[in-house]
């Protein structure tokens, strides 16, 4: 019943053209940016155009009493001088009911990824413990994320989540920096606990994940 990871919305279009760049952008999203490069080419002064060179492909997608797993990739990267290919693969264990992701990104050189959750409203970051961090609200619900092949902290960035046109609320969004050589591959667990859960258990799930992956 509660809302942790968010897309950000619209916000608005011609009345704020830069407030409506900054809403549709990569940095905006739940996803990896590459050198400070948009997915997609975007023009400020062109709002509802963008461009299209990602090209997104789902290739796989199953689904069991035991799991569900998708997995999809763009190529908004192979435009750069060393080009990047982003694929992602997403798979919500429905046992223990927690999601993995991972981010692979082939390629060749050295780049600056950067790897974001965008954060619901009314949400703070209550602990960050090694590679395990831990969001809450004010009603006992937790999700905890985890990561592996990043041996730094996120960022805490302040952003807006836009439920409604012309409306912007407060939030945040949890960024790791990486400066790295391709091939690189990070993977995120992601583990609900509602109030009425053991809170302790879940988080050893959370530990036994990120030590046994």
């Amino acid at each position: 019943g509660r809302v942790f990871i968010v897309d950000p919305g619209s916000y608005v279009y011609n009345l704020d053209r830069e407030a409506r760049h900054t809403f549709r952008s990569t940095a905006y999203h739940s996803t990896v940016m590459v050198d400070g490069e948009e997915q997609n080419t975007t023009n400020v002064e062109l709002p509802f155009i963008i461009g299209n060179e990602a090209r997104p492909v789902v290739d796989k997608w199953q689904t069991s009493h035991e799991r569900d797993r998708v997995s999809a990739e763009h190529l908004g990267y192979t435009r750069l001088k060393d080009p990047i290919v982003h694929r992602r693969t997403i798979e919500f264990n429905k046992t223990e009911k927690y999601w993995l992701i991972e981010d692979k990104l082939t390629g060749t050189g050295r780049h600056k990824f950067n790897f974001a959750f965008h954060l619901s409203p009314g949400l703070e970051v209550t602990d960050i413990d090694r590679n395990i961090i831990t969001i809450s609200d004010n009603a006992g619900r937790h999700l905890y994320i985890g990561v592996h092949s990043i041996d730094r902290k996120p960022d805490i960035v302040p952003a807006f989540v836009s439920r409604n046109y012309g409306h912007k609320a407060n939030s945040s969004i949890l960024r790791w920096e990486v400066t790295a050589g391709a091939p690189f591959v990070v993977r995120f667990f992601i583990v609900p606990a509602s109030p009425v859960e053991n809170s302790v258990s879940r988080l050893e799930l959370m530990r036994r994940l990120t030590d046994n992956i």
